[in-house]
């Protein structure tokens, strides 16, 4: 597997007890999103254009726009969401690149999931183990 490197395109927001999280696990070349929202009313989310398998244990919908898709729900107690996305990733010769922008606009908790036996130093480098 290309070496993967890390870039925030948004400044995110983490350690905030109440917040919302969001999983974000890598596989190849594409990215498993798990969410918790917890309680909510009027609740809309901005998914990747591509987002598909788009799951949740309320009900909801989503809505289709040229570049992107909103996940809405009415009402939930307790919301949680997943999708499937190829979008978080960048391609390029040799590296790739996941890329976060958070249009939430509130505080995230926010896990990465590197492929196994890939393991970033400081810099964000990948020890390219699965290169």
């Amino acid at each position: 597997m290309k070496r993967i490197f890390i870039f925030f395109m948004a400044v995110l927001f983490t350690g905030i007890v109440g917040a919302a999280s969001i999983d974000y696990q890598i596989i190849k070349d594409k990215v498993f999103v798990e969410s918790d929202f917890g309680n909510v009313r009027n609740f809309e989310f901005r998914l990747p254009y591509d987002a598909e398998t788009v799951e949740s244990n309320s009900e909801f919908e989503v809505m289709d726009f040229e570049n992107y898709k909103i996940f809405k729900v009415n009402s939930s107690r307790n919301l949680t969401f997943s999708y499937i996305t190829e979008a978080l990733i960048e391609e390029t010769r040799n590296k790739n690149f996941f890329i976060l922008k958070n249009y939430f606009n509130k505080p995230l908790n926010v896990t990465l999931y590197l492929p196994e036996a890939e393991i970033e130093d400081e810099s964000g480098r990948s020890n390219g183990r699965n290169s």
